[in-house]
């Protein structure tokens, strides 16, 4: 069984290399090499728009909402590294299940974004975001308010 599946799969790797070679050759363009995304990193983009993913809510979610969240985080990285001026991205508020979840991601270690897990996400954010610089936190004050009441 395992001689049929190493087959198969060196068949699938055949059969991508030849679209790849035929892409090549019609002149398309095969997205970033692995090469380019080490090179690509946030601190040499020329945005300086800043991006919070406040995590703090964890406690407040099941574990099913976690992962989505997780997967969430993992896609808005990843759009963003393959972006050709990558914005600064923060992650906030990393504690509990959130944590565990994104450190069970094997690559998660090297990410090229900015995490702040220690101490208040206010005081957090406070630091990330200059406070003369207008910024929407993504929350009104009533929505806040009903917050704390919960």
């Amino acid at each position: 069984m395992a001689r049929k599946e190493t087959r198969k799969r060196a068949k699938e790797k055949l059969k991508k290399k030849q679209r790849r070679q035929e892409a090549r050759d019609r002149g398309e363009t095969l997205g970033p090499t692995r090469k380019m995304l080490k090179l690509n990193s946030m601190e040499k983009s020329t945005c300086k728009v800043k991006v919070v993913l406040d995590c703090s809510f964890d406690e407040y979610m099941n574990d099913k909402d976690i992962m989505k969240l997780t997967k969430q985080v993992g896609f808005c990285y990843s759009a963003n590294r393959r972006a050709e001026n990558p914005l600064q991205f923060y992650v906030c508020g990393l504690h509990g299940q959130m944590q565990q979840r994104l450190e069970s991601i094997g690559d998660y270690k090297n990410w090229d974004e900015k995490k702040s897990d220690t101490g208040e996400t206010s005081s957090n954010l406070q630091k990330i975001l200059h406070p003369l610089q207008p910024c929407n936190m993504g929350l009104d004050i009533e929505v806040q308010e009903l917050l704390t009441l919960v």
